[in-house]
C-alpha cells in the first residue's frame, strides 16, 4: 500500500458531524419517501376512480384521507425544518392515521 506524501497546498478534506444534523437528515429522507409513497397512492386512486371501481361514498372517503395524509406530511416536514425537537421525537408523535396500526383479532375486516 502506498501513500502520497502529503503536501502544503493540498486541501484537508474533513467532515464535521454533529449527531443532531444527521439525525434531521434522516427524518426528511423518510419524509421524501413518505411523499413518494403518497403520491403513488393518489396516482392509484385516480385510476381506480377513472375505471369505475369505486363509489361516490369510496371516492369521498379516499379523497379525504389522501388529503389528510398530504397535510400531515406538510406539517411534519415543516416541523423537522425547527430546530427546537430531535427528529426521532417528531417522527414518533406523528399521528395514527399516517401510520396505521395493523388490526387483529375480531376488529380485522
Amino acid at each position: 500500500m502506498t501513500t502520497a506524501a502529503k503536501s502544503d497546498d493540498a486541501p484537508t478534506l474533513r467532515i464535521n458531524l454533529d449527531p443532531e444534523d444527521v439525525g434531521r437528515g434522516l427524518a426528511q429522507i423518510v419524509v421524501a419517501i413518505l411523499d413518494v409513497l403518497r403520491e403513488l397512492l393518489e396516482r392509484q386512486a385516480i385510476r381506480r376512480v377513472e375505471s369505475g371501481d369505486l363509489d361516490a361514498a369510496q371516492i369521498e372517503r379516499l379523497g379525504s384521507a389522501l388529503l389528510s395524509i398530504r397535510d400531515q406530511l406538510g406539517d411534519l416536514s415543516e416541523t423537522l425544518a425547527r430546530k427546537d425537537r430531535e427528529p426521532i421525537e417528531i417522527l414518533l408523535d406523528t399521528p395514527n392515521s399516517v401510520w396505521p396500526t395493523p388490526r387483529s383479532g375480531k376488529d380485522a375486516p
